[in-house]
């Protein structure tokens, strides 16, 4: 009989230092749980005031709208060699397609607003003098072409205000080797005055 009561003792202590075991077990597996959260909600804290959510992500993807100074700069212009007599502002460059400006392919258009009441005839045509003796001056050669295959030139303004793009409005177009940041380039530059709206264009293509 004392060696039966021995051994249900015997199993009650093993039961019951297994029973604290686990109690134990399971006290630190919550302490560890409650921690990791803590953590969590700490780290979360300290994105959400240095980093507010979203923030970082539309920085990212987002892109500055492309400027004309920087536009132009591309091309070795500016915007002192575009500014028309009676300018009033410049419109958000507009790019023709998918190429990014200042590659092999783009077209870039910008459109200047004048005073059209105070503008005339010789206002613009100063403005187009002023472009002719910029591309002379930018180009390669110290020439200006009406043709892609550089075989005929235009020594003259009027040259080539006979090829204008935009038949109801005076302006040109022309053809020049410009030597850019990444090399010598064959630019198409177009350009004209709108007479019924007061709007100069000008558009500037890296053909090759």
């Amino acid at each position: 009989m004392k060696h039966i009561i021995a051994i249900l003792l015997s199993v009650l202590l093993m039961l019951s230092l297994a029973s604290c075991n686990l109690d134990s077990q399971l006290s630190a597996a919550e302490d560890y749980i409650d921690q990791q959260m803590t953590d969590t909600a700490a780290d979360s804290a300290d994105v959400n005031e240095t980093d507010p959510v979203g923030e970082t992500q539309t920085s990212q993807t987002e892109e500055k709208p492309l400027t004309v100074s920087d536009f132009l700069a591309l091309y070795g212009f500016s915007e002192d060699d575009i500014m028309p007599a009676h300018f009033v502002s410049f419109e958000e460059i507009t790019l023709d397609g998918n190429k990014a400006a200042g590659t092999v392919g783009s077209t870039g258009y910008i459109k200047i607003n004048v005073d059209k009441e105070a503008t005339t005839a010789d206002d613009f045509n100063a403005w187009f003098e002023r472009l002719y003796a910029k591309m002379t001056a930018l180009s390669v050669d110290g020439k200006l072409y009406k043709d892609y295959g550089k075989t005929e030139e235009a020594t003259t303004l009027s040259g080539l205000q006979e090829q204008a793009w935009w038949d109801i409005m005076p302006g040109g177009n022309c053809m020049f080797t410009a030597k850019l940041a990444g090399g010598e380039a064959l630019l198409h530059l177009a350009y004209s005055y709108d007479i019924e709206y007061g709007i100069y264009k000008l558009s500037i293509m890296y053909w090759k």
